[in-house]
């Protein structure tokens, strides 16, 4: 149980209770020694009763109200932080691809081990299965359609290493160079995302995406 709500609105009617209960009996008191001493008509307290019991009403009414308001808010900002959070998690795993793809072809020259197809294969597969669990719960159409496009520039990149036989520098070095772009871009659009639902600026798209090469056929 959240005390904090339950012990807040029952302060507050406690407060009313006590601040306007002794508000109205002094002025009820103060009306009715002017009306004792024929300083205001005799009927005056009758009606300031009747003013402070619709004013009693009033506040009953509101405090309930303002608590509801209250609840709605915390509900839907604790919505907004969540759909913050999952754009923040689905941006990580994009910036971790791009991540990737730029130190590939450093690795496979310049380590002192050589990065097999398999030690590739290996890095887009997790990268695979963590996407995955995070679009089990997804609903936002938005995150939805930059999933897709990650998921595919993944098992692109899958594909690419698939072969038994490691692929020569060239090749990768020309790969990365084409495609870090395209990810840059996927990673501003998901950036977007999150900038709407935090309510700042978007980001125009305005990277460069190089041609595709000519396929001999």
């Amino acid at each position: 149980m959240n005390w904090k709500k339950l012990i807040e609105p029952s302060v507050w009617v406690i407060w009313g209770l006590i601040v306007g209960g002794a508000g109205l009996w002094v002025i009820v008191g103060s009306i009715g020694y002017f009306g004792k001493e024929g300083w205001l008509p005799n009927d005056t307290a009758g009606w300031v009763q009747a003013i402070g019991a619709i004013v009693a009403i009033g506040i009953a009414i509101w405090i309930p109200y303002r608590q509801r308001n209250q609840e709605a808010q915390e509900r839907a900002n604790a919505r907004t932080e969540s759909e913050i959070s999952r754009s923040e998690q689905l941006l990580a795993l994009c910036k971790e691809l791009s991540n990737v793809v730029g130190i590939l072809p450093d690795e496979f020259l310049m380590a002192d081990y050589h990065l097999t197809n398999e030690m590739s294969r290996t890095i887009f597969a997790d990268l695979i299965e963590r996407l995955n669990y995070w679009q089990r719960d997804e609903t936002n159409s938005d995150r939805l359609n930059l999933s897709l496009e990650l998921r595919i520039k993944l098992y692109d990149w899958l594909k690419f290493f698939s072969d038994e036989a490691d692929h020569e520098g060239l090749r990768l070095y020309n790969k990365t160079e084409r495609e870090l772009p395209r990810i840059e871009l996927l990673q501003t659009k998901i950036a977007n995302v999150g900038r709407s639902l935090r309510g700042e600026p978007i980001v125009e798209l305005a990277i460069s995406i190089p041609s595709e090469e000519d396929l001999p056929f």
